[in-house]
């Protein structure tokens, strides 16, 4: 089979320079198809494309009364917090045949496109008499195509995948990375190949989140560990993780109840409430320092006891710096902080200095 037997065709024009590609045709457990689709979800990514052959299953899927392709690309819009991620999902196992043209051309895109990396979510096989214990790890492997990528992976603390095999379709995207010189790392939590292995797909997902996003996904809770076992301990209260919110609901008087979906299987399910609070997220609007001064994979501007940035004699405060606790009493006091240091940075600059300054 010729590499060009395979095709993707561009239902939208996006700019996807510097984009991360994550792979998500299916793999042990699952783990992939798992990761993408939430990815998809969690990050309201737009359809933007399909891959297409004359070798794939002859079949379409409706959803919302629309036809879709087997295999589609999915497209997030670029962040200040995080990377931009564009996602391959397949609802088929690629055949042997087809796995050399599809990573090709999986990577012959992403270079068109000027995209910066792919990032295929594993599973790895769990040992048989080990599947049903509690000794399967939590520890998440990984492995780059190039000295860039293992750097990125020592840089976030992810352990090295020192010998084995990865196949089908992350093994030939490794494998053609290392041979362009373009950054394709695997990312593999121990899995069960049996069922599809949730728990492996929302590891994995979670060191996505650490070296690309900088968002919460809440697969587990992440609050100092005294608090969560105080809130464990009382008898009225269930911890829910991983939930999208879906619906608030009401009698015309106030909240009765609360829908959500579960994100890593895309359950659905109601608790009946007699209120709620409302916490959002922040995102800092910083995108237009990248590169000036360092910036925490959230996004948030780094700076010292003294509130000094990573450029001598630029100062930061508030909300947007990576100083705890957003609050407005703390935010005023950093800002005093930081002026306070300006004045004192300036004074003792020498007159020359100064004059230049």
């Amino acid at each position: 089979m010729e590499r060009n037997d395979v095709r993707i065709y561009e239902l939208k024009r996006m700019d996807l320079k510097g984009a991360t590609i994550i792979d998500g045709f299916p793999s042990v457990g699952l783990v992939s198809s798992i990761a993408a689709n939430y990815l998809i979800k969690v990050l309201d990514m737009e359809h933007i494309g399909i891959m297409d052959s004359v070798h794939f299953p002859t079949v379409s899927l409706i959803r919302d009364a629309k036809p879709l392709s087997p295999v589609r690309i999915y497209a997030g819009r670029k962040s200040p917090a995080g990377d931009q991620i564009v996602a391959f999902i397949s609802e088929f196992q690629a055949p042997p045949n087809l796995i050399r043209p599809i990573a090709y051309t999986m990577v012959d895109w992403a270079i068109e496109q000027r995209c910066k990396m792919i990032v295929s979510p594993e599973g790895l096989v769990v040992d048989p008499e080990l599947r049903d214990s509690a000794d399967i790890t939590d520890i998440v492997f990984g492995i780059a195509s190039t000295q860039r990528g293992r750097e990125l992976l020592k840089q976030h603390g992810i352990q090295s995948f020192e010998e084995g095999v990865i196949s089908g379709v992350a093994g030939v995207l490794l494998n053609e990375g290392r041979k362009r010189d373009f950054d394709v790392i695997t990312l593999l939590a121990e899995a069960h190949p049996d069922f599809p292995d949730a728990r492996a797909a929302a590891l994995v997902l979670e060191a996505i989140d650490r070296i690309l996003l900088g968002i919460e996904f809440d697969a587990k809770p992440r609050a100092d560990a005294v608090l969560q076992e105080k809130l464990k301990s009382l008898p009225n209260t269930t911890i829910i993780v991983s939930a999208r919110t879906t619906e608030v609901h009401g009698d015309g008087d106030k909240v009765v109840g609360l829908s959500y979906e579960d994100r890593t299987t895309g359950e659905q399910h109601r608790l009946n409430l007699e209120g709620i609070f409302v916490q959002i997220g922040l995102v800092p609007n910083t995108e237009w320092l990248k590169g000036t001064v360092a910036l925490s994979p959230r996004g948030e501007i780094e700076i010292d006891a003294r509130g000094e940035t990573s450029v001598p004699g630029l100062f930061a405060a508030g909300d947007a710096t990576t100083v705890p606790y957003k609050q407005i009493i703390i935010a005023a006091g950093e800002g005093a902080k930081a002026a306070l240091s300006a004045f004192d940075y300036l004074i003792r600059l020498t007159p020359a200095t100064a004059a230049a300054a």
